[in-house]
């Protein structure tokens, strides 16, 4: 309370001035005086539907049930995903047809061959576009993460036990997506697994998607403001730190003209951006390498399952030395399978002692 105050008569309240505003203290004598009505009129049906609407949004989401699809896709990739000696993970695509003969495909390679002279007559048209799709496809073949294909489209033609046409393979058309503002990846190449065969079937119909593991994004930043000590990723070619078994591979070929040479057929030999399964595969390793470096890497698992968006990690300590703890361990998991971090930044510059200065992002603090 502060000293200021106002008396009134005898049947007034005192005002008192406190730190937080005036208040009234005291009786007040009852003034009776004429009521006056208010008609209002308005919709309930559509005041209870925004009111309920409201309460859905505000509330934590609540778990489902997985449809069999799901439960399905998540068999199949405990059963099929392998670790490999050199730590990286090897995986199979979640097809369909291993669980229902009716979803095939048929063949792709025209359609593809006709997007690809599309392709290049636009890079011959944008000097500057095509040296850089020139460098991203050429960092596949340095990467190891392309090679020839050993077998035609032809090879792969074959009919189901219904005797329906079926090819067991499919060729993808590719484009560019430029995006001129990134610090670091400024040409994307995308792979359109959703371009439809000659049976009106695309590689993205028959791929299962898999049960959504992504964490709510809310979540994650809420989670995150909670550590004095906060650092901030993401992870370097998410994707393609995945190896896709080489059977599967078929399914993810392109076509590709080495300067003036001869066009060829080539497999991807990672998780390819643009499959429909990919997201899933992706987080679903990051799930699985948390079970598996869990003794050896024990601060690690909470991070890898739910203080991960996607390719981002937003973690932190309410002490310096427990945040460094983590960014050491989630590091050193990582890598473990070939999965590398960069774009660091933090509250504290402590945080980041060690890491080399191309690793951090720009707006580190």
């Amino acid at each position: 309370m502060l000293p200021e105050t106002r008396i009134g008569r005898f049947d007034e309240p005192i005002v008192q001035r406190t730190q937080l505003g005036w208040i009234l203290t005291g009786n007040v004598t009852p003034v009776f005086k004429r009521s006056t009505s208010i008609r209002c009129h308005h919709s309930t049906l559509q005041l209870e539907s925004l009111v309920q609407r409201f309460y859905e949004h505000e509330q934590i989401p609540a778990d489902r049930a997985s449809s069999l699809e799901e439960n399905w896709c998540e068999n199949h990739f405990l059963q099929t995903h392998l670790r490999q000696p050199n730590g990286k993970y090897l995986v199979r695509l979640p097809l369909k047809h291993l669980f229902d003969q009716t979803q095939t495909l048929c063949k792709s390679k025209q359609t593809a061959l006709h997007r690809f002279y599309c392709l290049e007559r636009k890079l011959q048209r944008d000097e500057k576009l095509r040296k850089l799709y020139s460098e991203c496809i050429h960092d596949y073949f340095e990467l190891n993460q392309i090679k020839p294909a050993t077998t035609t489209e032809r090879d792969h033609c074959a009919f189901t036990p219904a005797n329906a046409p079926t090819v067991t393979s499919c060729v993808l058309p590719h484009h560019a997506v430029l995006k001129e503002e990134s610090l670091t990846t400024k040409l994307r190449i995308v792979f359109d697994a959703s371009c439809k065969t000659t049976n009106g079937r695309s590689l993205n119909d028959v791929l299962c998607t898999g049960p959504a593991l992504q964490n709510d994004l809310s979540a994650v930043i809420l989670n995150w403001r909670k550590h004095k000590f906060a650092l901030t990723a993401d992870i370097q070619k998410m994707y393609r730190c995945i190896n896709m078994h080489p059977e599967d591979s078929q399914y993810q070929c392109i076509i590709w003209r080495n300067g003036e040479g001869n066009i060829k057929e080539y497999c991807l030999t990672t998780v390819t951006f643009g499959a429909a399964s990919a997201p899933y595969t992706a987080i679903r390793v990051l799930h699985q390498l948390a079970e598996d470096e869990r003794e050896s890497h024990p601060l690690t698992a909470e991070v890898l399952k739910h203080e991960f968006y996607v390719d981002d990690v937003l973690s932190g300590s309410d002490s310096i030395e427990g945040a460094i703890a983590i960014r050491e361990q989630v590091t050193a998991a990582l890598l473990s399978a070939g999965i590398n971090l960069r774009k660091w930044s933090s509250n504290s510059i402590g945080l980041l002692d060690g890491i080399p200065p191309e690793h951090m992002s720009r707006a580190t603090v």
